[in-house]
């Protein structure tokens, strides 16, 4: 048996309140109880989308409202590609952490 891949929900339908039960949707949507994401809250994941895009806004140059909003698309689509390959809840937060630092370690390595 092969792992099943999940299409990554959009943030906005991550952040979306629950209409109904946990327990209904987590069988319509065909989520394991056990897995990691049925424990992670939505208030998790936008802290989290929130620390990659202060990370961006440190190293790319952005000026104006238009290109604020494409940094937190970025930072919103770079979360929800990690939450979805992730193995755990830890393997989450270490791929996003250990990018994070190569990007800060980068950009130390390029200043004269």
């Amino acid at each position: 048996m092969g792992i099943s891949r999940r299409k990554p929900l959009s943030l906005r339908d991550t952040l979306k309140k629950p209409s109904s039960p946990k327990v209904s949707q987590n069988e319509d949507a065909g989520l394991d109880e056990s897995d990691w994401r049925t424990q992670l809250g939505r208030g998790a994941r936008q802290r989290v989308v929130n620390r990659i895009l202060v990370t961006l806004k440190r190293h790319v140059p952005f000026s104006g409202e238009e290109r604020l909003r494409e940094l937190m698309k970025i930072a919103a689509r770079f979360e929800a590609k990690n939450y979805a390959i992730a193995m755990s809840e830890s393997d989450y937060r270490q791929r996003i952490s250990l990018k994070m630092h190569q990007l800060d370690s980068r950009s130390q390595n390029e200043m004269p």
